[in-house]
């Protein structure tokens, strides 16, 4: 699960923050724990979303399967 919540993250490029702080810390930069701090409230927050949609789109499910049984 935390694997296609975080694919899915990547792949909206909700995560460009984190992608350029990650650059900046592979290239050199000093990277303290305000950023590190603001990396994991940007991808908790689109963990965030993920599970809400998907929760959604099961209760979505849900009530069209109980609607459509005679």
């Amino acid at each position: 699960m935390w694997l296609t919540i975080f694919h899915a993250s990547f792949r909206k490029m909700k995560s460009s923050p984190n992608v350029a702080l990650l650059i900046g810390w592979a290239t050199g930069k000093k990277v303290g724990i305000l950023e590190i701090s603001a990396i994991i409230l940007v991808l908790a927050s689109i963990a965030m979303l993920q599970i809400g949609r998907q929760r959604a789109v099961r209760q979505v499910e849900q009530s069209v399967a109980a609607t459509a049984k005679p």
